[in-house]
């Protein structure tokens, strides 16, 4: 009995659904937006889900600035002292 119902479960949410591949495009620059969805919605098949604003976090803006090289090399914590006064 449970199998059954398991069954129908699954063939209600599972089986009749399309299967899609999704992507996900990072956008920096705002301007570019409606340029990119008037081409993207020309395509046969490709449909665009809502747009969504993420900001980045401290950490995440942090990790960016250590791999564009942007560190200040200090020799000591009175150097450093001195740096954070600047």
């Amino acid at each position: 009995m449970s199998y059954g119902f398991y069954t129908y479960i699954c063939g209600k949410n599972q089986l009749n659904r399309q299967i899609m591949t999704q992507i996900v495009l990072n956008i920096e620059d705002k301007s570019l937006l409606p340029g990119l969805r008037k081409i993207l919605s020309n395509l046969k098949g490709v449909t665009i889900a809502k747009t969504r604003t993420v900001r980045k976090g401290t950490l995440a803006q942090a990790v960016e600035e250590v791999r564009k090289g942007k560190l200040t090399k200090v020799s000591s914590v009175a150097e450093l002292m001195e740096k954070l006064d600047e």
